[in-house]
Order: C-alpha cells, then sequence, then structure tokens
C-alpha cells in the first residue's frame, strides 16, 4: 500500500514538473520564439551589466566590481552595489550558450520555472497537495511578474520570485516544526541569496 501510494506521489510530481515547464515556457514564449528581449524598462542596462560582469570573470576576477565601460570609458564600481547572483547564473550559461542574449533569456525561462517549482514545493509541505500545483502556476502568471519581464525588464528582480516561496516556508518551518534544526540554515541560505539576488526585494520581503 505505502509503496502504491510513493508512486502515485512520483507521478503526480512528475506531472506538476512537466506542466511546470510548460507554463514557465508559455511565459517566456515570446523570448524563446524571437530569440530576443524585450525593449522594457531596464532591460539594456541588464544586457550592459551582464555582459561587463562576463569580461570581468574572464579577466580572472572571481567577483567582479569595477565596469569598465561604463561612464564614457571612465568606469564605474557598479557591483559594489548591485547585487551579482543572477549575474552568475548568466555568466554560466554564457559557457555553455555562445550568445549573451541567448544566455539571459535562458536564465529569465529558469527564474520562472525555479519560482513555479519553489512555490510549488513550499504550498505542498505547509498545507498538503491541495492546491500546490495551482499556486505554482498562479505564482508564475502573476501579472506583476510577467510585468516585470515584458514591461519593467528587471532581470535580478524577476530572479528573486524563486527564493521568496523557500524563505517564507523555512520561516514557516523554523517556528512551527519541533526539532527543524536545519530549518533556520536553509532560511539562512535562501535569504542570503535573495540578498545576494535583489536587494529592494530582500529590504521589502524583511518587514514581511
Amino acid at each position: 500500500m505505502l509503496g502504491r501510494l510513493d508512486r502515485q506521489t512520483g507521478k503526480d510530481n512528475m506531472a506538476a514538473l512537466g506542466i511546470l515547464i510548460l507554463t514557465a515556457s508559455v511565459c517566456t514564449a515570446q523570448l524563446l520564439i524571437h530569440q530576443g528581449l524585450p525593449v522594457a524598462h531596464d532591460m539594456v542596462f541588464h544586457i550592459f551589466q551582464a555582459d561587463q560582469f562576463n569580461r570581468g570573470l574572464a579577466g580572472g576576477v572571481v567577483l567582479p566590481r569595477w565596469v569598465l565601460s561604463s561612464g564614457s570609458g571612465y568606469g564605474s564600481p557598479n557591483f559594489i552595489f548591485y547585487a551579482p547572483l543572477s549575474y552568475y547564473l548568466v555568466a554560466l550559461l554564457h559557457l555553455i550558450v555562445p550568445s549573451s542574449i541567448i544566455s539571459i533569456i535562458l536564465a529569465i525561462w529558469i527564474s520562472f520555472f525555479l519560482s513555479g517549482i519553489t512555490m510549488f514545493l513550499a504550498v505542498k509541505r505547509i498545507s498538503g497537495n491541495k492546491g500546490s500545483l495551482l499556486s505554482a502556476m498562479l505564482y508564475q502568471f502573476l501579472p506583476f511578474h510577467l510585468l516585470n519581464l515584458y514591461a519593467r525588464g528587471t532581470f535580478a528582480e524577476l530572479c528573486a520570485y524563486a527564493l521568496f516561496p523557500l524563505i517564507i516556508l523555512f520561516m514557516y518551518e523554523t517556528l512551527s516544526v519541533k526539532n527543524a534544526r536545519l530549518a533556520p540554515v536553509y532560511l539562512s541560505i535562501s535569504y542570503s541569496g535573495l540578498i545576494l539576488t535583489h536587494l529592494v526585494s530582500a529590504f521589502m520581503l524583511t518587514f514581511v
């Protein structure tokens, strides 16, 4: 009986995984089809930032701080103030994909996919299977989530969406689950990841 339930749970999880891959693809369909990025408010800035970050890594700097081509060639210390984690993701993809634009598109798709996965896991752990997949899909399709991509072009903020559910989940487990020794560790890692991804999002979530 337990084996049958485990197999059914495994099938349900695989089905949810497939659906969340599909919904992430629907959210980013225009980027995937046209192999280009939307003309949004901050998108050109993030393309430039990602390129400069890659150049710094290629030059042997593990944590780039200085943007060489900014300020009409005078440079700028952008990455002292701007969280770098989303650009590490682009740089990792750029090792496989030669195009910087395609690397950013793939990073955006991954952010939508992971946001669905983390919401699915968080809702499932907190309240059971009921509604977990629907919550994950709605989280991917949130109007402001899509607005961030197609109108605001806030690349780092898109990546931050994958971390919000994890922080809520591990906060819940820290406060509610007895002997949850690793929950505070996972909470710290998730919250640190958000700080290193998008500072403004981390600031807002702190009040939550």
